[in-house]
C-alpha cells in the first residue's frame, strides 16, 4: 500500500499494462503452441513462454522449494533462495515502516475516502479519478428520460480510465485467445464451431461480472432516492433514463466481442449479426431486473464491514432470484419464435 500510495500514477499505468502484454504474450504463446486440449497443457505453454517465464519466476522459485523430491541439493538449494528472497522482503517493508505512522494514517484517509465513494456509488471500478474532460452535449428531452440518462452518462465518463482499463484487462486476453485459436477445428466449419462454443462463454462471462460493475442507474443513486422521487417526471421516464446508460455500456462490450469473432475466427456475420441485435434487448433485461430487485429490496452494493455475511447471503439469494427470472424470460422468447419458425415452415 504504501509503495502504490507513493508511486506515480504514469508509472503504476505502464506496469499494469506491461503486465497485462506479458500475460497476452503469455496465452497466444500457449494457444498457438498448444496440441491438446485441456487447462493443464496450456498452462505448461504459458509457464515455458518467456513472458511466463519472466511473470512466474519469483514463485518458481517457492514452488520448485515446496516440490523438491531430494534434501539435498534441491530443497537446500531453493530453499536457501526462497529464505534470501523473504529476507529480502522483510528488510524492504522494514525500510519502508521508517516513518510507518504518517505514512500509515495518510494511506488509511485515501482508502476510507476510496471506500465511501465505492459505497455510495456501489461499483468496484468507482474508485478511480471523479473528474471529467469530456463535455457531453444535452439529450433530447424524451419525456424527461434524456435529462435522467445524460446524468447518468456523466458518472461513467468521470470513472472511464478504470474503467477501460478494467475493459483491457478482460477483453484483451480474450481477443488474443480467439486470434491463437482461429484454427481450431475442423475444416469448413472453424468460424461457426468457435462461434458456437468459445463466444457464448465470453458473452455470458462479460455479463456476469459487469453487471455488478455498472451502477449507473438506480444502485448508484440510493442517496439521492428522494431528489429522484420529487421529480415531476413519469416514472417510466426515469426508469428508462436510468437503465439506459448501463444496457448501452454492456451492449459496446458485447459488440466488442462479436466484433473480435467476426475479425479473428472468420464466424458467420449472419449469426454474429443476429447476436449483436439482440443484445440490446437481452442486456435492457438483464439491466430491467437488477434495478427490480434493487428498488423492491434497496441496499448498497459494497458490504459495510469485510466478511458481511448478511450480504453474502443476500447476493447467492438476488443472483438465483435473477437467474430464474431470467431463464423464464429467455425461455418465453424462445418459446414465441418456436412457434413462429414451426408456423412459416
Amino acid at each position: 500500500q504504501t509503495v502504490a500510495e507513493r508511486a506515480y500514477t504514469r508509472f503504476r499505468r505502464a506496469v499494469l499494462l506491461v503486465g497485462f502484454g506479458l500475460v497476452g504474450l503469455g496465452l497466444w504463446w500457449g494457444f498457438s503452441n498448444l496440441e491438446e486440449g485441456g487447462l493443464l497443457p496450456l498452462v505448461r505453454e504459458f509457464h515455458d513462454s518467456w513472458a511466463g517465464m519472466l511473470l512466474l519466476a519469483p514463485f518458481d522459485v517457492f514452488g520448485r522449494a515446496i516440490t523438491a523430491e531430494t534434501l539435498v541439493p534441491e530443497l537446500v538449494c531453493w530453499g536457501s533462495v526462497a529464505c534470501i528472497m523473504d529476507l529480502a522482503l522483510l528488510a524492504f517493508v522494514l525500510r519502508l515502516d521508517v516513518n510507518y505512522m504518517e505514512s500509515s494514517i495518510a494511506v488509511n484517509r485515501k482508502i476510507y475516502r476510496r471506500l465511501q465513494q465505492m459505497r455510495r456509488s456501489g461499483g468496484i471500478v468507482s474508485a478511480g479519478k471523479t473528474t471529467a474532460r469530456v463535455r457531453l452535449p444535452r439529450l433530447p428531452w424524451l419525456g424527461g428520460a434524456g435529462p435522467i440518462a445524460r446524468k447518468q452518462l456523466i458518472s461513467a465518463v468521470r470513472i472511464a480510465p478504470g474503467a477501460v482499463i478494467f475493459l483491457l484487462a478482460m477483453v484483451v486476453p480474450m481477443g488474443i485467445a480467439m486470434f491463437a485459436m482461429r484454427g481450431v477445428g475442423s475444416e469448413g466449419n472453424k468460424g461457426y464451431e468457435m462461434v458456437g462454443t468459445v463466444v457464448p462463454v465470453m458473452l455470458v462471462f462479460t455479463t456476469v461480472m459487469f453487471t455488478r460493475m455498472l451502477p449507473f442507474d438506480f444502485r448508484g443513486d440510493l442517496d439521492q432516492m428522494d431528489w429522484l422521487k420529487s421529480l415531476p417526471l413519469r416514472p417510466a421516464a426515469i426508469a428508462a433514463g436510468q437503465i439506459a446508460v448501463p444496457t448501452l455500456a454492456m451492449t459496446l462490450f458485447h459488440w466488442l466481442i462479436l466484433g473480435g469473432a467476426a475479425v479473428f475466427l472468420a464466424g458467420p456475420l449472419s449469426v454474429l449479426t443476429l447476436a449483436a441485435l439482440y443484445a440490446v434487448p437481452l442486456n435492457f433485461l438483464v439491466f430491467a431486473l437488477e434495478n427490480l430487485l434493487f428498488l423492491l429490496f434497496p441496499s448498497r452494493m459494497m458490504p459495510a464491514t469485510p466478511g458481511d455475511l448478511q450480504h453474502v447471503g443476500r447476493t447467492m439469494v438476488e443472483m438465483m432470484v435473477k437467474m430464474l427470472v431470467l431463464v423464464a424470460c429467455c425461455g418465453a422468447a424462445a418459446g414465441l419464435g418456436a412457434i413462429a419458425y414451426l408456423v412459416c415452415g
